[in-house]
C-alpha cells in the first residue's frame, strides 16, 4: 500500500476551516485506498522574511497601525481567550486525536527522516504558501529523489507576490512533480513564475470529500432545537449582527454566532447583538451550519459547508483586499464557479432579502458535480498515480 503523507497548517490549528480540510483530504485518500497521514509539523523560520521588520515592508502604513492597535489589545486582554474558549480547544484536540490520523511531532530537523517512507508527498490546502506563514516543509524543502512531490488545492491567499517572494518560493516549487491550486489566482501567480507544472484550479477538499460523511459527522440530533440564523465572521460584524436581529425579530427566529473566529481576543466579538456560541468544536460547527434556516458569513469554509448543507446563506465582504491580503478573491472565485455572486453583498441592505430568496441547489449541485469529477480525477490521476 502507497503511502502518502499531507503537509498542511495542522498542528496547533484552531480554525474550523484548516482542520476540516486537512480531515477531508485525509479521508478521501484513505477511502481510495492509501495509507495516509497528516504531518505534525511545527515549522521554523519562514524562508522569505527573517524577521518582523522585514515583514512589515509588506504593508502601508495605515495597516501597520492597525496591525500594531491588534497586537497591543490582544497582549492586554489575550489572556482572557483562554478560559473564553477553553472548551472549544479541548473538543478541537478531541477530534483531531479521533478523526485524523497524524505522525509524531516534526520539525525542520527531523521532518525527512520521519517521512522517509512515504511515496506521495501533498501541500495543501489551505493557505500554506502564503508568504506570511510559508515554511520551508511546505516547499517541500527536506524530499528525496524517490518521492513524488506534489500540491492539491494550495493557496497563496493573495493576488500577487513580490518580486523578493517569488525569488525565494519559485526555485521550490519548480522541482514539483505536479500542482494543483485552490483559486484561479494561485494560476496566474504561477504561471507569472513561468512554471508548467500547474495543470489544474481545483475544489477545496471539503467539496471533494462524499456530502454523506459530512452528514454523518455533523450528528443528527440539533444542538439548537428552535429555528435560528447563524453567524461566522471573521471581521467586525457589529453592524451585521445588528440587522440580523432585527430580521430574526420579525421572522420569529432566534440569533446566533461564533465569536473569536481567530481564535483570539479581540473587543468586537464581545459586543453588539447575538447569543454567543463558545463551545464550539469542528462536529459542533457542521452540526450548527446543518441545522441553521440561514447563515451570514464572511468565512470561505462558512459558504462551503453552507452549499454542502443546502443551507440558504448570505456572504459578506471582508475588509477591502491589499497586496499583502486577499480575503475576499477566494470567495469570489467559489461563487463566480457555482453562479451564486448575487450571495454576496457589502452592506446591510441585502440581507433581509437574500434570508428571503431561496438557492436553487439543484442548478448548484449540478455545476458542483461537474467540478467535483475533475478535482477527483487530478487527484487520482496526476497526485496519486506513480
Amino acid at each position: 500500500m502507497k503511502k502518502v503523507a499531507i503537509l498542511t497548517c495542522f498542528r496547533g490549528n484552531y480554525n474550523y476551516g484548516g482542520i476540516l480540510q486537512a480531515y477531508a483530504l485525509c479521508t478521501k485518500i484513505t477511502n481510495i485506498g492509501y495509507s495516509c497521514n497528516v504531518v505534525n509539523y511545527q515549522g521554523g523560520k519562514n524562508p522569505i522574511y527573517s524577521n518582523v521588520c522585514e515583514q512589515m515592508q509588506q504593508y502601508s502604513c495605515i495597516e501597520i497601525i492597525n496591525k500594531g492597535c491588534e497586537k497591543i489589545i490582544n497582549r492586554i486582554f489575550g489572556g482572557r481567550i483562554d478560559s473564553i474558549v477553553k472548551e472549544r480547544f479541548i473538543k478541537f484536540d478531541e477530534f483531531v486525536n479521533n478523526e485524523i490520523p497524524s505522525t509524531v511531532l516534526c520539525d525542520d530537523t527531523t521532518i525527512a527522516e520521519l517521512l522517509n517512507e512515504y511515496s506521495i508527498l501533498i501541500v495543501g490546502s489551505d493557505q500554506v504558501w502564503n508568504p506570511n506563514v510559508i515554511r520551508y516543509g511546505y516547499l517541500l524543502s527536506f524530499s528525496k529523489p524517490n518521492q513524488k512531490k506534489t500540491a492539491y488545492a494550495a493557496s497563496f491567499g493573495r493576488k500577487k507576490l513580490s518580486d523578493k517572494e517569488v525569488k525565494v518560493i519559485r526555485p521550490y516549487l519548480e522541482k514539483f512533480d505536479e500542482i494543483s491550486v485552490r483559486e484561479k489566482s494561485g494560476c496566474n501567480i504561477l504561471s507569472k513564475m513561468g512554471l508548467l507544472n500547474c495543470k489544474e484550479v481545483v475544489l477545496d477538499p471539503t467539496l471533494i470529500l462524499e456530502k454523506e460523511k459530512w452528514f454523518s459527522l455533523s450528528g443528527e440530533t440539533r444542538i439548537i432545537k428552535n429555528d435560528y440564523i447563524l453567524g461566522y465572521f471573521f471581521s467586525d460584524s457589529r453592524s451585521y449582527r445588528s440587522n440580523i436581529q432585527k430580521y430574526c425579530d420579525a421572522h420569529n427566529l432566534e440569533f446566533y454566532y461564533i465569536p473569536y473566529s481567530k481564535q483570539q481576543y479581540n473587543i468586537v466579538d464581545g459586543k453588539g447583538k447575538g447569543n454567543k456560541l463558545l463551545d464550539v468544536g469542528p462536529v459542533e460547527f457542521l452540526n450548527l451550519i446543518r441545522y441553521a434556516k440561514g447563515v451570514i458569513t464572511d468565512s470561505f469554509h462558512g459558504i462551503v459547508f453552507s452549499i454542502i448543507f443546502e443551507r440558504e446563506f448570505v456572504t459578506m465582504k471582508r475588509s477591502k483586499d491589499t497586496n499583502s491580503t486577499s480575503m475576499n478573491t477566494r470567495l469570489e472565485n467559489l461563487l463566480t464557479m457555482l453562479n451564486l455572486t448575487d450571495r454576496m453583498c457589502s452592506g446591510n441592505t441585502k440581507i433581509d432579502a437574500l434570508l428571503s430568496e431561496n438557492i436553487d441547489y439543484s442548478k448548484v449541485n449540478k455545476l458542483l458535480n461537474k467540478e467535483r469529477e475533475l478535482s477527483e480525477r487530478f487527484l487520482m490521476t496526476k497526485i496519486l498515480s506513480q
